[in-house]
Order: C-alpha cells, then sequence, then structure tokens
C-alpha cells in the first residue's frame, strides 16, 4: 500500500530486469506497469552515456560487495527525453536470489535549478571582477567575497578579506 501510493518511484530488479515498479516509477518514466515489468531492464532508462555506472552499481549490490547505494544519474523517458534522477537502492533476497530494491526521485527540476544558479554565479562573478568599483558581499559581520577593485582600495587580499577571523568593522572605522 505504501509503494502504491508513493510519489517517488519503488522498484526491484532481479535478473537484469525489473521484477516490480511502482506507478510513480511508471510514470516518472512515461510507461505503463505492464510494459516495465519483466520486460525491460536499468539500462533501457538510463542515458546511454550513464549506462555503465548504473550497470556498475547494480552489480556490485548483486554480488554483494556493496549493500545500499545513493547516486545520481540521467535516465530516459519513453518519449526519448531525458531527465535526472537519484536514487537510494539496496540488496535484497527474492525468491532465493539476488535482487536490488529501491527508490527512484525525479530530481530534474533541482538539477535545472543548481545549473542556473550556478550559471547566474558565474555572471555575478565576471560582472563583479571587471567592475572599477568596491563590490563585496558581507554576510553578518564576515566578508565572504570582495571583488579586485575591494582588495585593491582597502589594502588586504582576498583571502585576508574572506577569512572568518577577520574584522571587517575595522577596516571601515
Amino acid at each position: 500500500t505504501v509503494s502504491e501510493g508513493s510519489m517517488a518511484g519503488v522498484y526491484v530488479i532481479q535478473n537484469g530486469k525489473f521484477r516490480y515498479v511502482n506507478p510513480a516509477l511508471a510514470r516518472i518514466f512515461g510507461y505503463d506497469r505492464e510494459e516495465l515489468e519483466g520486460a525491460i531492464g536499468p539500462a533501457d532508462l538510463t542515458h546511454p552515456d550513464d549506462r555503465a555506472k548504473v550497470a556498475e552499481f547494480i552489480r556490485r549490490r548483486v554480488e554483494g560487495e556493496i549493500e545500499s547505494v545513493h547516486y545520481t544519474f540521467r535516465g530516459l523517458r519513453k518519449d526519448g527525453s531525458s531527465l535526472d534522477c537519484e536514487v537510494l537502492g539496496q540488496l535484497v533476497e527474492l525468491d532465493g536470489g539476488p535482487a536490488v530494491a529501491g527508490t527512484l526521485l525525479d530530481i530534474t527540476g533541482r538539477e535545472q535549478a543548481q545549473r542556473e544558479l550556478l550559471e547566474s554565479e558565474a555572471l555575478f562573478r565576471g560582472v563583479a571582477e571587471k567592475s572599477p568599483n568596491a563590490i563585496f558581499v558581507n554576510q553578518r559581520g564576515q566578508m565572504v567575497y570582495a571583488n579586485s577593485s575591494t582588495v585593491e582600495l582597502l589594502g588586504y587580499s582576498q583571502p585576508e578579506l574572506t577569512d572568518p577571523g577577520f574584522d571587517f568593522s575595522k577596516t571601515i572605522a
């Protein structure tokens, strides 16, 4: 009941095929459950560039080298579009043999937001570093960023200015 109603994808893999997938996992990848269970394996839902990584994590669990994993990979939906996935999985026994059970989250939105944040930060740094004006970021009394104009104006090195022990208040006085 918990698995069937879960918003996270839940799966069991045995002998290279999905033995069980919950409705959320099928929905995440754009399939009906019947298309997945017993018919295809994880490689079919994995971006070609990440197939070796996913296969290795599954192999290591099945062979008992590691009990559980937590990793990310790029998946493939039925329509061919890609998505970012986060997996938590562990080795289990099913019908007398090794199997892998786990959960899968679609983290595409989170990964996209992270990429946009990194791009925005790079843009800010580029503009700030080229500015003739002193630009710095002060968080709760500690300077966490200082551009080269700030360094030149205050006469301290960037490591000195951003050191947690640096007393910013004495610099302005």
